[in-house]
């Protein structure tokens, strides 16, 4: 697994190399990297940092996250309750739906 992260954090230097003097994500950069990291962990493949379903994946994760409330407490202690009471499950399981990882 150690080498695993060690490549990534290689590929993750690589890319940001190349954005040198530029305005950049890093937050952003670094959630492709570690969530590529579990996926090859999960799987047993990794994907190109351009890869448009791993860009994809990440970016539903962001857009869930930024728009999470006191209220995701709840639906990680009671998630059945949570789906009863709001509508913002609705929306964050439709972009994880969306973003799905389909060959």
């Amino acid at each position: 697994m150690e080498s695993s992260i060690l490549f990534e954090v290689e590929k993750l230097c690589e890319k940001l190399l190349l954005d040198v003097n530029h305005p950049i994500d890093l937050n952003f950069r670094l959630n492709l990297s570690v969530v590529n990291v579990l996926w090859f962990i999960l799987v047993g493949q990794r994907l190109d940092l351009d890869d448009q379903r791993l860009l994809g994946v990440v970016h539903a994760i962001d857009r869930v996250l930024k728009s999470a409330e006191v209220s995701s407490l709840l639906a990680v202690l009671w998630p059945q309750l949570f789906k009863l009471v709001h509508p913002r499950f609705k929306a964050a399981k439709e972009t994880f739906e969306d973003a799905r990882f389909e060959e």
